[in-house]
C-alpha cells in the first residue's frame, strides 16, 4: 500500500508528552498481555488438573456457549495487546511513520478490536436468552462454532481486499474500519442488559458474589451472571471514545487550546490499551464458573452431554 503526506503523517517529531503517551500505552498493553496470558496459564493449569483428579460429576472445558465466546475473545484480547506493544517503537524513534509497521498495527487492531467487539455481542445475547428463556440449551457446539467462524472470517475478509487500508494514522480509516463494528458493539449490548436490569417477573437481578439459595439455584446464578455483564459495557465504550478522536496535524496538537483534547485521548488511550486487564480481572472476580474456574467445567444437570455420561456410566456398571 502507498501512502502519502496527505493520506497520514508520517515523520513528524513527536512531542516529549506524546512520547510519554506512547510509552504509558505501550506498557499498558503489556500490562494486558500479561492479564491474558496469566488467565490462559491459569486455564491450562486447571485443565490438567482435570484430567489427573476429574470430578465426580461429568466436567467440560467448554460448560457453556459463553465459555467457548469468552475463549474467542481473549484470544482477540491477544492480538490487540501485541497490536498496543507497537506504541513503543513510536515512543522510542521519537517519530511515527507509514508503512509496514504501520500498517502491521492498524491490521492487529481492526481485527481483535472487531473479533472481540462480536464476542461480547455474543456473550451479551447468550446471557439475555439463558436468563429469560430457560428453554435455550446453555450449549451447542453448531451455535458456538458457527459464531467464532463468522466472526474470525468477517475480520479475515482483508485477505480478499473487502476492506479498507489499515493504517491508524489516517482519520477516516480508523473510524470506517474497526470503529463502526466498535460502537454498534457498544450500542447493541445497551437494551440487551437494560431489559436484564428492568424485569422484576420470577426475581430481581442482583449482585451476589456466591449465589445465594432459592428454589431455583440454577435460574437465580444465571440472573446475578446476566447483571454482572453490564461491566463488559466498559471496553466497548472505551472503543468508541477512542474510535472518535479526532487528528489534528501534530503542529496543531501544540496549541495551549488543545490541551485538554489530547489529555483526555491519552486517558481514553491507555484505558482502551487495559482492556485485557479489565476482560481478565471480569472473569476471575464475576464469572466464577466460566474456563474451568469454580464449578471446574462440571456441566450442569440437563445438559445432553452430561445425561450421555451418565448413561454410559449406568451401564458400565451393569
Amino acid at each position: 500500500m502507498e501512502h502519502t503526506t496527505s493520506q497520514c503523517v508520517d515523520s513528524e517529531p513527536l512531542t516529549p508528552g506524546m512520547i510519554t503517551g506512547l510509552a504509558v500505552s505501550s506498557a499498558a498493553s503489556f500490562a494486558s498481555l500479561v492479564s491474558i496470558m496469566y488467565l490462559g496459564g491459569r486455564i491450562v493449569v486447571k485443565y490438567r488438573q482435570n484430567v489427573r483428579s476429574p470430578p465426580d460429576e461429568p466436567w467440560r472445558l467448554l460448560r457453556t456457549d459463553i465459555d467457548a465466546y469468552m475463549l474467542g475473545a481473549l484470544c482477540a484480547e491477544v492480538v490487540v495487546s501485541v497490536g498496543g506493544l507497537i506504541d513503543a517503537q513510536w515512543a522510542i524513534t521519537g517519530r511515527t511513520t507509514c508503512g509496514p509497521t504501520c500498517d502491521a498495527q492498524g491490521a492487529l487492531a481492526q481485527v481483535g478490536i472487531t473479533a472481540t467487539s462480536i464476542f461480547m455481542i455474543a456473550i451479551a445475547v447468550q446471557t439475555w436468552l439463558r436468563a429469560f428463556m430457560i428453554r435455550v440449551k446453555p450449549y451447542s457446539r453448531i451455535t458456538w462454532v458457527s459464531v467464532s467462524i463468522a466472526t474470525w472470517g468477517f475480520v479475515g475478509l482483508e485477505r480478499f481486499g473487502f476492506t479498507l487500508s489499515y493504517a491508524t494514522l489516517v482519520l477516516r480509516d480508523r473510524v470506517l474500519d474497526f470503529g463502526q463494528i466498535s460502537a454498534r458493539a457498544a450500542v447493541w449490548s445497551i437494551p440487551s442488559h437494560l431489559d436484564l436490569w428492568g424485569r422484576e417477573h420470577t426475581g430481581r437481578i442482583k449482585w451476589a458474589w456466591v449465589p445465594q439459595a432459592s428454589e431455583d439455584e440454577m435460574v437465580e446464578e444465571e440472573r446475578s451472571e446476566a447483571w454482572k455483564m453490564l461491566l463488559f459495557l466498559v471496553l466497548g465504550f472505551s472503543i468508541t471514545r477512542w474510535m472518535s478522536f479526532r487528528n489534528p496535524s501534530l503542529s496543531d496538537l501544540q496549541q495551549p487550546e488543545l490541551a485538554g483534547m489530547a489529555a483526555a485521548s491519552l486517558i481514553f488511550r491507555i484505558i482502551f490499551r487495559l482492556s485485557g486487564v479489565v476482560t481478565a480481572g471480569l472473569v476471575l472476580l464475576t464469572r466464577p464458573n466460566l474456563l474451568l474456574h469454580g464449578v471446574r467445567g462440571v456441566l450442569l444437570p440437563n445438559d445432553p452431554r452430561a445425561v450421555r455420561e451418565y448413561e454410559l456410566r449406568r451401564l458400565g456398571q451393569l
